[in-house]
């Protein structure tokens, strides 16, 4: 991927360290397009329960987010999320910055789902869209 591709998705996306894009991949056949982030080995993070800075990476879990279609395109962000050690707290997982906790949507996805409800779309159109992560 050039530098150029990956700084426009990443401007894009809002993404700053330690998150970078590692892999964009497009699949004609199910016009979707894969972003693949990841962080900087050995960068720390906020425990979220206290925003303790400074805590270890414990391990990663590998999630999917659903995002808004770029170009008309079904987008998917993937990535690992970190769990940290944090002193006081033990093992938790981090938050992302494109997400909410528990979340299997970006936060960009979710506005725009409410934004559809809010002027008259139904909860029952707007999960017929096929737009679930």
């Amino acid at each position: 991927m050039d530098i150029q591709t990956q700084q426009l998705f990443s401007m894009a996306l809002g993404l700053a360290l330690p998150w970078t894009i590692t892999e964009i991949k497009f699949f004609g056949t199910d016009q979707q397009l894969d972003i693949l982030i990841d962080f900087n080995l050995g960068s720390p993070f906020l425990c979220p329960d206290c925003n303790k800075p400074g805590c270890k990476v414990h391990d990663t879990e590998e999630r999917t987010w659903r995002h808004l279609d770029f170009f008309q395109h079904k987008t998917v962000l993937h990535a690992r999320q970190p769990r940290v050690k944090c002193s006081k707290h033990g093992v938790k997982t981090t938050t992302v910055p494109w997400a909410r906790r528990g979340s299997g949507f970006t936060q960009l996805m979710e506005s725009y789902i409410v934004l559809l409800v809010q002027n008259g779309m139904t909860a029952h159109q707007v999960w017929n869209t096929n737009w679930r992560a």
